[in-house]
């Protein structure tokens, strides 16, 4: 029985030192990262960037979300390539870190057999992130331009977007990342969208701005290594 108590006691232990951690981790990040979410109807002038979601989507026959996170960063910082070159290199470390994620294990576990090789790091760094590459299983790229890529994403009776695009700004460099949910609205019911779930939009946030913020880091780091050779 002490024994028992003693393995109880640092289960609980360790419990609460993680949940600890990834709520400060949050609380931190929420600092370094301008978000901004709404939830309803979908308005076309908050989605002005996201071209590929259907138009009945803007309606009252469906029920959404959007979630957009941003990070800002002195051009000066970022190595001297062309924004598509600098988009592809930073979601080719983003998405190869997300594999490694808990959400992205879930998602291999679901998978066909035939779909799991694009959780692969080898996969995702091959990839330019063009028309139709697929990417950890459920992220089909529906539009790729210099400075932005759409990928669309189905669950269930929810389908979405999510996007990755950077813009300049006086002199910054603006990334961001955006999340569009919408399922259609039902005189009876609707399907709920994963992040109405307090716990899901927690850890959906803390992965997204996570990615978002070292994903810039590493860029700028990587800018620095050239520097330096």
């Amino acid at each position: 029985m002490p024994a028992l108590l003693s393995v109880s006691a640092f289960l609980l232990a360790a419990s609460l030192g993680t949940f600890t951690y990834l709520t400060l981790l949050h609380r931190c990040l929420k600092n370094r990262i301008d978000h901004e979410k709404c939830y309803g109807s979908l308005l076309s002038s908050d989605c002005t960037t996201i071209t590929t979601i259907p138009p009945e989507v803007y309606t009252s026959e469906y029920y959404a979300l959007h979630d957009r996170a941003t990070r800002r960063v002195p051009r000066q910082l970022l190595p001297h390539q062309k924004d598509t070159d600098i988009l592809t290199v930073f979601l080719r470390r983003n998405m190869t870190a997300f594999a490694n994620f808990p959400q992205a294990y879930m998602l291999w576990a679901i998978s066909p057999v035939e779909i799991r090789p694009t959780f692969q790091a080898s996969h995702i760094s091959s990839l330019n992130f063009d028309k139709g590459d697929l990417i950890c299983g459920i992220y089909r790229v529906l539009e790729r331009s210099a400075d932005k890529v759409e990928f669309g994403m189905m669950h269930k009776e929810v389908e979405g977007r999510l996007v990755v695009r950077l813009w300049d700004e006086d002199k910054d460099v603006v990334f961001a990342s955006e999340t569009a949910m919408w399922t259609r609205m039902d005189e009876m019911h609707r399907a709920t969208m994963p992040l109405e779930n307090p716990v899901l939009r927690f850890f959906h946030e803390l992965a997204a701005w996570w990615l978002l913020d070292s994903g810039v880091k590493y860029l700028v780091d990587l800018d620095g290594e050239t520097d330096s050779e």
